[in-house]
This record gives C-alpha cells, sequence and structure tokens, in this order.
C-alpha cells in the first residue's frame, strides 16, 4: 500500500461524468408503469419500454442511477450462468435449457444494438476469455457442460487440457471430440497464471465494460429523447410502500407522496426496504423467499498499458468443497448457488484517470458473504479486511508480481447482489397479481441477462405467453 493512493469507492462509480440534475419526487404522479431501482435492469427495461410502446415510465430510485449494484460489480460481460449446464438439463430439460442459453447469448446483440441507436459512448471490448480449472472433477464436469451444449444445438469452443496431466485424468471417451492437449506451459500462459495447479482452461466470449457509466448515459438520452409525459426520473427517493389493488398500484415514498400506476416493476436487490400490500393478500410477501442477498466484494488496482483486455475465472482446489452452512443444512448448491464454492474471477481493461492519465486496471473478485436479512446492507458498510488480504495471497500466488508505480492506484468496493431460489434470474409479471413485474435476481453474472431481460419485459408486455425459465416461479 506505500505504493499507490486507496479509494474506499468502486472505480466505476469514480468515472461517472453526470450533467443531468437530481430530481426528488415532490408531487403526486400518474404514470403507466412505475420501475423501482435506477441500474442496468430498470434503465435497460425503460429504454426498451419508450422505444417499443406507447406507455409512460416513471424511474425511482433510492440513491442515484447506477450506483447500487450496477455501479458496484467487476464490470464483466459473459454469457453464462453460475448454475451448471447439467443441473439445469437435470431439472428443466435439455430444449428449454437451450432457449434459456440463447436468451442470454442474444443479450450481445441488444447491448450493441442500444448503444449503436443511442449513440452511446462507453469504452466496451470483446474478447476471448478463459475459464481455469485445477482438478478432474472441475474438468469433467466442464466437458459434460460442452456435450450438452453441443447436443442443445450451440457451438461451444473446445477445452484445452495439460498434455502433462491428461492420463491422470481419467477422461470418458466419449468426450474426446469436446478437448484439446497441449502442453501445460502453453495452459499456463493462456491463463496468464505462474500456477502449477491450473491444468485446463475453457475459451469463451467475454467483455468488460462499466455499467455505471451505460446507465447514466443511457438515462440522459432518454431525458433527451422523450417527453416529460412520457420519461420521469426521481432519484434519492426512498420507496417505502407499494399498494396492489384490482386495477391500478399505488407507489408510497418517504416524503407521503404516490404514484398511481397500472403496473409496478422491481429492478432492484434491496427491495426488502419496502412493503407490498396486496388487496387479496395474495402477494407472498416473504421476499427473502426470491432473493437472498450476498455482499460481494471487489479490490482493483491500477497498472501500466502493457496487457489488452481479459476476462477470466480460476478455480482451484477449495472451488469443490461445499462450504459448512450448506452442508450442515443439506443445501442443494447446484441451485441455491449464493452457497456455491467460492471461484476468484479477474479482468483487465483501459481505465481513464482523468486529465490525461490512461492506465490499465485489474479487478479481482468472487469472494461474497450471505446477508439473511438484505434490508441491513449499506454501502457504507466496513470493507471485510479478511478478503483483501485473501485477494493480495491469491494474486501473489498466481501472477507474475510487478512493484506498481507511485502514481498507481488501488480500489475497495462491496455491492449487494441478488440471488433467487433457482439460481436463475426473474423476470416476468407475478403470478398472483399483474399489477406487479419484477426484473431482478443478478446472479453474480448478472450484465447480459439484465441486458436481454428488458426485451423480455417488453414483449410480455405485448401479450407474449411463451414460458421461459426466468419465468417467476
Amino acid at each position: 500500500m506505500d505504493h499507490m493512493s486507496q479509494h474506499l469507492k468502486s472505480p466505476w462509480v469514480h468515472q461517472l461524468v453526470r450533467s443531468r440534475p437530481v430530481y426528488t419526487l415532490e408531487t403526486d404522479l400518474v404514470a403507466d408503469i412505475c420501475i423501482i431501482g435506477g441500474g442496468i435492469s430498470g434503465i435497460m427495461s425503460a429504454y426498451q419500454i419508450l422505444k417499443d410502446t406507447d406507455r409512460s415510465v416513471v424511474i425511482i430510485d433510492s440513491h442515484e442511477v447506477g450506483h447500487g449494484a450496477t455501479g458496484h460489480n467487476a464490470g464483466q460481460l459473459v454469457a453464462s450462468l453460475e448454475r451448471s449446464i447439467e443441473s439445469l438439463v437435470e431439472e428443466y430439460g435439455l430444449e428449454k435449457t437451450a432457449e434459456l442459453l440463447l436468451s442470454i447469448e442474444s443479450g450481445w446483440g441488444i447491448l450493441e444494438e442500444t448503444m449503436r441507436d443511442a449513440g452511446l459512448d462507453v469504452p466496451y471490448s470483446t474478447f476471448e476469455g478463459y475459464n481455469v480449472y485445477s482438478t478432474k472433477k472441475q474438468i469433467h464436469d466442464q466437458l459434460k457442460d460442452i456435450s450438452l451444449m453441443y447436443q442443445a444445438g450451440l457451438t461451444p469452443k473446445k477445452m484445452y487440457i495439460s498434455q502433462e496431466h491428461v492420463a491422470g485424468l481419467e477422461i470418458p471417451s466419449l468426450y474426446t471430440q469436446y478437448y484439446e492437449v497441449i502442453p501445460h506451459t502453453s495452459i499456463l500462459s493462456l491463463s496468464q497464471t505462474i500456477d502449477p495447479g491450473y491444468i485446463a482452461a475453457y475459451p469463451h466470449k467475454k467483455g468488460c465494460l462499466n455499467s455505471a457509466v451505460l446507465v447514466e448515459q443511457l438515462a440522459t438520452y432518454l431525458v433527451q429523447t422523450y417527453t416529460i409525459d412520457r420519461c420521469k426520473f426521481y432519484e434519492k427517493t426512498l420507496v417505502t410502500q407499494v399498494q396492489l389493488d384490482k386495477d391500478i398500484a399505488a407507489v408510497t415514498v418517504q416524503s407521503g407522496k404516490t404514484i398511481a400506476a397500472n403496473l409496478v416493476m422491481l429492478c432492484t436487490n434491496g427491495f426488502e426496504n419496502f412493503t407490498i400490500h396486496d388487496v387479496d393478500n395474495n402477494v407472498d410477501h416473504t421476499f427473502h423467499k426470491h432473493v437472498k442477498g450476498v455482499v460481494g466484494y471487489m479490490l482493483a488496482q491500477t497498472e501500466e498499458i502493457d496487457q489488452t483486455p481479459s476476462a477470466f475465472m480460476y478455480c482451484d482446489a477449495e472451488y469443490d468443497t461445499p462450504n459448512a452452512t450448506s452442508v450442515a443444512e443439506h443445501i442443494d448448491v447446484k441451485k441455491d448457488i449464493a452457497y456455491a464454492g467460492d471461484y476468484i474471477y479477474t479482468t483487465r481493461r483501459p481505465y481513464d484517470l482523468g486529465h490525461q492519465e490512461s492506465k490499465n486496471l485489474f479487478c479481482i473478485g468472487g469472494k461474497a458473504e450471505i446477508l439473511e436479512d438484505s434490508s441491513v446492507y449499506q454501502k457504507s458498510h466496513a470493507y471485510n479486511a479478511h478478503v483483501k488480504e485473501e485477494y493480495e495471497a491469491f494474486m501473489a500466488k498466481t501472477f507474475d508480481h510487478k512493484e506498481p508505480e507511485p502514481n498507481h492506484r488501488q480500489f475497495i468496493w462491496h455491492g449487494l447482489m441478488g440471488y433467487t431460489e433457482n439460481g436463475l434470474r426473474m423476470v416476468g409479471f407475478e403470478k398472483t397479481n399483474t399489477l406487479l413485474m419484477y426484473n431482478l435476481g443478478c446472479n453474480g453474472v448478472g450484465l447480459l441477462p439484465a441486458i436481454w431481460s428488458s426485451k423480455r419485459i417488453v414483449a410480455l408486455l405485448k401479450g407474449d405467453t411463451t414460458k421461459s425459465l426466468f419465468d417467476p416461479i
């Protein structure tokens, strides 16, 4: 730490440049749709609704746009889930799982279309990233998933496996077509690691994006493009209650003002902070049943720009060991992925410090704590010092360490993620009262599913009756 300055702040929020004034709700309103949450889910949903329907939208956020989980992540783009494909096929079948995977994959095109059509200027890079494995179980599990992807009509790439270790992995012959054997030194080179414990690498498309900058630019575009009758933003406005009647919903905020709406959409991981009342008492108010709060810890530091953008997931041997809570409570970690094994992910991309200081930003994350009551979460909570030590120990073991220059910076931050009961995003109408919609549950890999789900929201609003594994349970 003597070599760099430290910021107890997300580097993505640090980069935000804002030109819009902040308005709080100070009068009663009427709107077609009230969106609660101004992160990537809420803003992307508002964008698609305004673009493809004639409905009016009011967006409310308890902080400012992009300052929640959207501004407190690691900024990785990947068409992936934290649940294994095998577990999804076992539960839902191959056809429905294939539809789910293709839905997430389409997020790439939706993102690029949105950035182009709205004229957004957000640094964005894509590349071949790698999931890196260290044990026979991890490699067998990934090869099984690759084979299922092929059966589903997808075209995944082959896994690379260390020539020096392949014989001891006892890989079934049916997986032969799904991997390629290369020297162990090549595995380490592809994985950008010096740790010889990593013996396989699976390549697939990944990307980097500052989602906080994305949603702020998109919010500015919406304000400039649509009249005030169709699009309003109210920030630093805390919701206290949602009342669902037969034909109308009422959203009350801390000041006592109310928004009457035909539909309320929850796009937030912090909605336990307010109550929801249903006229027929059919809506399940125990929302912890649906979304479990998980605090993810991240660390980043600037570097010289001497490497290209990248993203990795590193699974060491401990990844195979269930945590004590899941064992004691007999939790199925294939579904309740909040309790699944820890892995480390890293990203690297150019980062503008301002004053013409262009650097790379190396970011690391993956360590998390479960909050049984996520309403107690505050962005001001102290950063877990033990996690920082774990990250620094991991970097020392895994990477060829370079002593940082004095003008480099380090950021440490945390963010609240929402993990749903089945490990999948929740997108659609509340089954017992269709005045309420959900678009939530980041599940740790949130950006592309959140981007795709905005299109799904519009399709449902237009009367689409097709089923999806993302439908509320």
